[in-house]
């Protein structure tokens, strides 16, 4: 599962520190921060759409990843290999800029390892899934370009539409592969992720489908419905798998299974 975007910024503040600083020759370990700072920030926004979109990498927004087991494995060695070529990098008389881009760096890997060892809320939190897809479709709602502003033409709205259907026709796959990641809900995430959740229909089939059948041609704006519907539908399915959080919390081994029941039997249709 990709890591919350309140934390990406810290990655660009990294990549590009050296921006606001006179020039200066650059040296090895220069170069080697400024390398493993875009292999960070653009190869885990490769592996994670929903981060690339928070990011403005407008190219993977009509993609997502599948959360798995395997999946978090995966994350997991790759910010070990990352911690790895950090901890290979020589700072022995390098600048003050390099050494605090490189405690910089390490404070990012450490808080993204952390995620996997020791929140883990992709186990305890079951509307991520569904608020992480509301909250990167209302991002590339936001940005959608108008033909003939800011040098967009009607190919660039054409194009950012699809991508947002693309997402959509995803998304109950997506929810479902999250759901299916929760063993240890929480009581909290479930009240206030049920809150949250109730605003989806609100947007998604308010503004976002108003605008989607002035913009898009009839053939466009079905599939953006299907998609939509079927979106809707995976989150209605959640705010029932939420309804169910409370009780299982604290109250014993039966009302657990009882949830863990509920769920398979939710999202595996």
């Amino acid at each position: 599962m990709p890591l919350s975007s309140a934390r990406t910024p810290l990655l660009l503040l990294a990549l590009f520190a050296w921006c606001a600083l006179p020039a200066a020759p650059a040296t090895a370990a220069t170069e080697r921060l400024q390398k493993l700072a875009q292999s960070i920030t653009f190869d885990w926004a490769k592996s994670h759409p929903l981060v690339a979109t928070s990011l403005g990498l407008s190219d993977e927004d009509g993609q997502l990843d599948t959360p798995s087991e395997a999946e978090n494995a995966r994350d997991l060695a790759m910010i070990r290999r990352w911690e790895s070529e950090l901890a290979s990098i020589p700072l022995d008389g390098a600048s003050f800029v390099d050494v605090d881009d490189a405690k910089l760096l390490h404070a990012q890997l450490v808080g993204m390892e952390r995620q996997y060892l020791v929140y883990k809320t992709y186990e305890k939190d079951p509307s991520a899934p569904s608020l992480a897809i509301v909250g990167a479709i209302y991002m590339q709602f936001l940005h959608l370009p108008i033909a003939g502003t800011a040098g967009a033409s009607q190919a660039d709205v054409t194009s950012a539409w699809q991508k947002i259907i693309e997402r959509l026709e995803g998304a109950a796959a997506y929810i479902a592969a999250g759901n299916a990641l929760v063993t240890n809900p929480g009581h909290l995430y479930g009240v206030t992720g049920a809150e949250q959740l109730a605003g989806a229909p609100n947007f998604l089939g308010g503004p976002l489908t108003d605008a989607a059948k002035v913009q898009l041609p009839a053939d466009r704006f079905v599939a953006f419905v299907k998609g939509c519907d079927r979106t809707l539908a995976a989150m209605e399915q959640t705010k029932k798998y939420l309804a169910v959080v409370p009780p299982a919390i604290g109250l014993g081994i039966s009302l657990r299974a009882k949830f863990i029941a509920c769920r398979k039997e939710w999202f595996t249709d």
